[in-house]
């Protein structure tokens, strides 16, 4: 466990990791037939950080299932752990550059992989996240071809439960 204290990079008080992500995602189609869980939930805390391999960091967010949109595995609780790499606190942060860290309250639907039961983390990365915001939902990816942003959240649910 990180003891998120300790400094992580002393030159600089942020730090961006870039990463070239396995598998493009062009639709969601795609997102759903990889996806071993699809959720709309909300953020809704920090549930630990802590140092991998190579001094990266990660951050386990406890998230609160509205919708279960689609499963393969076992199906999510009421409550997920979402991993994401990268940390931050008041004094320092580390995050993917095309992958921004979650933040508490953010409302979202995401395609996820379960690496432990109850354990997900987004498929491909910033391609698997889409926020949502004043009721519409939006992409951190613009090159989802069978996506056009912004939607209604019903207009994306209907969206993700027609994809074969």
């Amino acid at each position: 466990m990180l003891h998120w204290n300790e400094p992580i990079n002393t030159q600089a008080q942020q730090t961006f990791i870039e990463t070239s992500w396995a598998l493009n995602y062009d639709t969601i189609t795609d997102l759903k037939k990889d996806a071993d869980a699809v959720i709309v939930g909300t953020i809704r805390q920090v549930d630990s950080i802590e140092r991998g391999d190579h001094d990266l960091v990660f951050t386990n967010f406890l998230v609160d299932v509205q919708q279960d949109l689609h499963h393969r595995t076992s199906a999510p609780g009421t409550q997920i752990i979402l991993h994401q790499t990268g940390a931050a606190d008041q004094t320092q942060s580390v995050e993917v550059r095309d992958d921004p860290l979650f933040s508490v309250g953010d409302q979202v639907v995401l395609f996820l992989h379960e690496y432990n039961p109850g354990h997900y983390y987004v498929l491909g990365g910033p391609q698997g996240r889409f926020h949502i915001h004043n009721g519409t939902v939006q992409s951190l990816e613009s090159h989802i071809k069978s996506y056009s942003a912004p939607v209604s959240i019903d207009t994306f649910v209907a969206m993700v439960k027609a994809a074969k």
